[in-house]
């Protein structure tokens, strides 16, 4: 959206954080898509309803968190950034573990982790972040 003079709204994201956004909902359709193509593995323990509404939760409140990244929220940004870092040392922990069972699934979660670096990189690097700290006021 532009004003009358041709200039940018504040209220519209620079094209780092759209980019980021976009990012983030690709990485989530990959999880998803993932999520299909792993099923009869992941649900060999029995547990198929309580994974699913599981499965159900956690996409659904990260694309809750990818639209409010997107409406410029704050809280979001801080919320991604922490749920990278636990992420990270996790995903080096079961890394082997992936590539073991499949390596191609283990090449779909490393490069979803060189992703996932690259959009904290874009959400916390100006014109980012200061696009963040102006939709505060």
């Amino acid at each position: 959206m532009t004003d009358p003079l041709g200039q940018p709204s504040p209220h519209t994201p620079p094209p780092q954080i759209s980019r980021a956004t976009g990012l983030l909902w690709l990485t989530l359709v990959v999880g998803v898509l993932m999520s299909i193509i792993n099923w009869r593995q992941n649900m060999a323990n029995g547990r198929l309803v309580f994974d699913l509404v599981l499965l159900v939760l956690v996409f659904g409140l990260f694309a809750l968190l990818i639209w409010k990244i997107g409406q410029g929220r704050n809280w979001a940004r801080i919320v991604f950034l922490l749920l990278f870092g636990f992420g990270s040392v996790s995903s080096c922990v079961l890394a082997y573990g992936r590539f073991h069972r499949s390596p191609g699934t283990g090449i779909v979660s490393l490069v979803d982790s060189v992703v996932w670096l690259y959009v904290v990189w874009l959400l916390f690097v100006s014109p980012g972040k200061k696009w963040f700290r102006s939709q505060q006021q």
